[in-house]
């Protein structure tokens, strides 16, 4: 099967298990499940397990408005192509914090290495404060058990996606940068390097949700979630000054 017959096939599978006569997050979630992700293989989830032990890579992040959280603690993380079909949009009621994904691939879950996109997680909070969003932190290793792919700035650029181990690694180039930077193993190189899932990914990854605010660590305890306060998970990378305005596309057209 094609991946993009398997988009079709997911969606039509969504809608059947959203038209289910008694909706209930549970039974539609295994049922998701079941269809709905895209494994690696043996032998790519140990090339990139091991790449992420060398680089201490153990954390990934996933921002979303706070009104998303209790569909994704009951459903997973859902790409937005899927979440935008019509009966499952109605059922859920998803927040889309803009009108369309420019990079075209909403099909993908994008998630950043082990610090925020602060660069668009700022341009979203635009929208509502701060204290309306949330930082779900997953296990590093679902990019070794789920089919990764990884660009290495914003998707969006159009810079070219590579999956698997050597996509992996591409994130972590341009060594004069990071040695300028001092940039510690875990980061990526450019703070808007992106990993791109296209599976469901199960909730259980999720390890906690960082907020900003009391009010919002009072809404998601009461859901029953692991959430905690990190203020500085919500600002910029300690080496945003230098990429204000640079982008890792350009950096070979500028002074590093």
């Amino acid at each position: 099967m094609s991946y993009k017959h398997l988009i079709n096939f997911v969606e039509r599978m969504m809608v059947k298990e959203f038209l289910r006569r008694e909706f209930h997050h549970e039974v539609v979630a295994k049922g998701c499940l079941k269809f709905a992700i895209r494994f690696n293989s043996k032998l790519e989830r140990e090339a990139i397990n091991n790449a992420l032990n060398t680089r201490k890579v153990h954390k990934v992040f996933h921002f979303t408005h706070i009104s998303n959280v209790r569909n994704i603690a009951d459903l997973g993380l859902i790409p937005r192509k899927y979440l935008e079909l019509p009966v499952v949009a109605k059922s859920i009621q998803p927040f889309f914090s803009d009108p369309l994904r420019l990079d075209q691939r909403e099909h993908l879950n994008c998630l950043s290495v082990s610090y925020p996109n602060y660069k668009m997680f700022y341009s979203k909070t635009r929208i509502s404060g701060q204290d309306d969003w949330v930082l779900c932190e997953f296990a590093a290793h679902i990019m070794a058990d789920y089919f990764s792919e990884f660009c290495i700035t914003n998707l969006a650029s159009g810079a070219q996606v590579e999956s698997g181990a050597k996509g992996f690694e591409s994130i972590f180039g341009q060594e004069p940068v990071r040695a300028k930077l001092r940039l510690p193993d875990c980061y990526p190189t450019d703070p808007q390097s992106e990993l791109l899932i296209g599976s469901f990914v199960d909730a259980r990854h999720v390890s906690i949700y960082h907020v900003r605010a009391q009010s919002a660590l009072r809404k998601l305890e009461s859901l029953g979630l692991n959430a905690k306060i990190t203020p500085e998970l919500f600002g910029p990378r300690y080496d945003w000054e230098y990429w204000r305005k640079k982008s890792i596309l350009n950096i070979g057209q500028t002074r590093v």
